[in-house]
């Protein structure tokens, strides 16, 4: 393997362009290539981002055989269908999140990546921020004992009215604020508590095509431990948290493209402000694609950080949801 990894980027929307960028802060690693379903849009991005090549086919990509890594940017209706083509076609993969759209379809591809013995990663961009590494070290240190309680929700400014045709809605392309914006403060509780809930409650209002607009759960892990996460496309916020312990607690005011203080607020009335410098802008992506050359380089087929495994079991939980709130797609009647 090269010691630097040359990426191909599938699709060429707004955050394949984010990714495009943050690959010229990574050491190690070379943007080659860029595939659209048509050629004329591939063109466009190879220009704008400077990548050496570009197709007007996905499967033209896969066959390039100075690739060793994709990153697949396209809706997460075809997420799982294109991992297994990069897969089956010898490449590396760092595929955006939710990693897929069911449980089955992310356990086929983690499966074919061990077979074929391949680095595949769900592209969680903030496990590898600065300041949420320092935040897992404070946790595993105790600093505010035994965590009893995670509160989270995450709704995107810029989606704050209903469009039928934009695809975030679609049914078809798996839209609703579940997958796409619930992916990250269920990933986070994961992350907080290690595991997956043992109890869900959950709700949802939907639009008038059938996907939901807005969507809350409750997590019940069994011992003292629950969590609350929401999300929705119809107000203005950013991805917040709030972790309770038993000795304090830590307050994330947002992780959307700012510096993300952790403000940590002990019972002793003691108070630890840890500022992320490296969180705005492409640098927030920066992080996860050096994890992602860190691996492939040193021969590891996953991150112990956001691991296959784990992406699974996230995507069970989303399942679990699913079926409480009566969401379905046409993905889950073909696994």
């Amino acid at each position: 393997m090269n010691e630097r990894i040359k990426f191909g980027i599938i699709s060429t929307g707004w955050i394949a362009g984010i990714f495009a960028e943050a690959i010229n802060e990574v050491e190690n690693a070379e943007k080659t290539a860029v595939a659209s379903r048509t050629a004329a849009k591939a063109e466009k991005f190879a220009e704008k981002f400077g990548f050496k090549k570009s197709y007007g086919s996905y499967d033209d990509l896969f066959t390039d055989n100075e690739i060793d890594a994709v990153y697949i940017a396209t809706p997460h209706s075809e997420h799982a269908s294109i991992a297994i083509a990069a897969l089956n076609a010898g490449k590396h993969v760092l595929c955006e999140k939710a990693v897929t759209v069911n449980s089955l379809e992310a356990e086929k591809i983690v499966s074919l990546a061990a077979e074929k013995n391949l680095f595949f990663m769900e592209a969680m961009w903030i496990r590898f921020l600065p300041a949420i590494v320092e935040l897992r070290k404070y946790l595993s240190d105790g600093i505010i004992g035994d965590v009893r309680f995670l509160n989270s929700h995450f709704s995107n400014p810029a989606i704050n009215k209903f469009d039928p045709e934009h695809r975030l809605f679609k049914k078809e392309l798996a839209g609703g604020s579940l997958l796409d914006l619930g992916i990250y403060p269920i990933s986070f509780a994961s992350m907080i508590f290690g595991k997956q809930p043992l109890k869900i409650s959950a709700s949802a209002e939907f639009n008038s095509i059938g996907t939901d607009n807005s969507a809350a759960a409750l997590f019940s892990y069994g011992d003292t431990a629950t969590a609350a996460v929401s999300v929705s496309f119809l107000f203005d916020s950013f991805f917040s948290a709030e972790i309770f312990g038993s000795l304090g607690k830590i307050r994330i005011p947002s992780f959307w493209w700012k510096d993300i203080p952790l403000i940590i607020s002990t019972n002793e009335g003691k108070e630890i402000v840890i500022e992320n410098r490296g969180s705005s802008g492409a640098k927030g992506y920066s992080h996860q694609i050096k994890e992602t050359v860190d691996c492939i380089i040193n021969g590891r087929t996953g991150s112990s950080i956001m691991s296959p495994g784990e992406s699974v079991e996230i995507m069970k939980t989303l399942d679990r949801i699913r079926k409480i709130i009566g969401l379905e797609y046409g993905a889950d009647k073909t696994c």
